[in-house]
């Protein structure tokens, strides 16, 4: 009983070492002007469409047995409902207006085409610097982490006699040869660790958040090209019936993600390595769903040419 004191010594001194070891600092972004680098597009976007462009229409029953119901929905936000409908009556005069009809319809599908690409663009963009920052903080870390453990292993000696001054001093002479050899090791992990626990973080402010724009419930945004909007709140796939949006929530409730929706859907923030990644995971996801925007416009090109 008599070395109680002593033990709770060593185990508040063993804690301190453990609890001293967690730092964290901040760097300067190198990532700036995020938003003119990355979304010029969407900057210089100004919507051509508004809610109640985008109402179903009454189609014929021949647009019902030529079109998927995808397809019929990018007829009408593209607004070739008359067009098409022209052309599947034989509402012309010639085969010139038949063909200028046609070939409206596919310029204006060869738009959309690209207006996906740009916006998709736009979000691989931020997604690679978000990467290359958390890649940037973890270079850092490991390279500080490399430098303190050499310098543990050099200060080995300097550790284990500072290890034994202290367990001396405590111990006052009993029991020396058991507890040196403790307090040389919690000081040489000190040591080791401290390097170690450093989380390097950065301040970042993204003012254009397409990922907080996405996440809100609204019938309308105008800080999405309006074709792409339509597309992922009205698009339906075989999985639970969903819209694409819904889709890309239910994919974002991941823990990492859950945790940090104050962050990930604010104007900016401090973000570690990990919330980086998990950012640029997200955007990387956004795209991808957007790009599947473009396998519904090929069928529909080719259920255009397959008109009579």
């Amino acid at each position: 009983m008599a070395n109680s004191p002593r033990v709770y010594l060593m185990l508040c001194f063993a804690l301190f070492l453990l609890a001293s070891c967690k730092t964290v600092r901040s760097i300067d972004s190198p990532m700036k002007g995020l938003e003119e680098s990355c979304y010029k597009y969407i900057l210089d976007f100004k919507p051509t469409s508004s809610p109640e462009s985008f109402e179903v229409d009454d189609f014929s029953q021949k647009a019902h047995d030529n079109f998927s119901e995808n397809s019929l929905f990018f007829i009408r936000i593209l607004g070739l409902t008359e067009e098409i409908e022209t052309v599947l009556n034989h509402e012309f005069d010639d085969e010139l207006t038949k063909f200028k009809n046609l070939q409206k319809s596919i310029n204006e599908i060869t738009l959309i085409e690209l207006e996906v690409q740009a916006f998709s663009s736009a979000l691989r963009c931020e997604e690679d610097k978000f990467n290359q920052l958390a890649w940037h903080l973890e270079n850092i870390s490991n390279s500080r982490s490399s430098t303190k453990t050499v310098s543990g292993i050099i200060l080995d000696a300097s550790a284990n006699i500072a290890g034994a001054a202290i367990i001396l001093f405590w111990a006052q002479g009993n029991t020396t040869r058991q507890l040196i050899g403790i307090g040389a090791s919690l000081t040489q992990i000190y040591l080791n660790v401290w390097g170690r626990s450093i989380t390097y973080t950065v301040d970042i402010e993204h003012p254009v958040n397409i990922l907080k724009e996405f996440s809100k419930e609204q019938e309308w945004c105008e800080s999405i090209p309006d074709h792409i909007w339509a597309y992922v709140n009205h698009v339906k796939r075989e999985e639970g019936n969903l819209n694409i949006r819904d889709q890309l929530m239910a994919s974002w409730s991941d823990t990492l993600i859950e945790e940090n929706k104050d962050l990930f859907f604010s104007n900016g923030g401090t973000y570690d390595a990990t919330q980086l990644r998990g950012r640029a995971s997200m955007l990387e996801q956004l795209a991808s769903f957007t790009e599947g925007m473009l396998q519904d416009l090929l069928i529909l090109r080719k259920e255009l040419q397959s008109i009579n």
